[in-house]
């Protein structure tokens, strides 16, 4: 694996996965819904949010290895995936519907034609390095459930 446990690297090696999956639910929502006005915006959050539940169990376990309790890490981390929902949401809407720039390239790659642009690729990234300073420092930090003992 890339990386010591919960760095960097190997958090961008674990996001690769989840970006493909995302792309995946992206595609299928540009698909099935209209592709103007809000509902681009309407495809990035349904994409987000379905693709947050699955990228908390990849990186609990590909990524950080956490043995910290589900109870703690799942609304941790969804919290954190809440936070940069509205704040990715906010800004592509901003970017493609207020500053009117390019909602989509078309790339094809083995045949296949994604809808990604400037917009979404700058977009992800951004958000996604707030994700991991987010799931680093709150969801899946480890924290000692110790008892403190007399002399601290």
């Amino acid at each position: 694996m890339i990386g010591n446990e919960g760095s960097f690297p190997r958090y961008l090696f674990t996001a690769t996965v989840n970006t493909v999956i995302f792309l995946i639910l992206w595609e299928i929502f540009f698909f099935v819904l209209p592709n103007s006005g809000i509902w681009p915006t309407i495809s990035w959050g349904g994409s987000w949010i379905m693709s947050s539940y699955i990228a908390h169990w990849t990186h609990r376990i590909l990524t950080f290895n956490s043995q910290r309790d589900i109870k703690w890490t799942i609304p941790a981390s969804m919290s954190v995936y809440a936070f940069t929902l509205v704040g990715s949401m906010s800004t592509y809407y901003v970017a493609t519907e207020i500053l009117s720039l390019s909602l989509s390239n078309q790339i094809e790659v083995a045949g296949l034609v994604f809808q990604v642009g400037i917009v979404w690729i700058s977009n992800y990234a951004i958000w996604g390095g707030l994700n991991y300073i987010g799931q680093k420092y709150v969801a899946f930090n480890d924290v000692s459930t110790d008892r403190p003992s007399e002399s601290e």
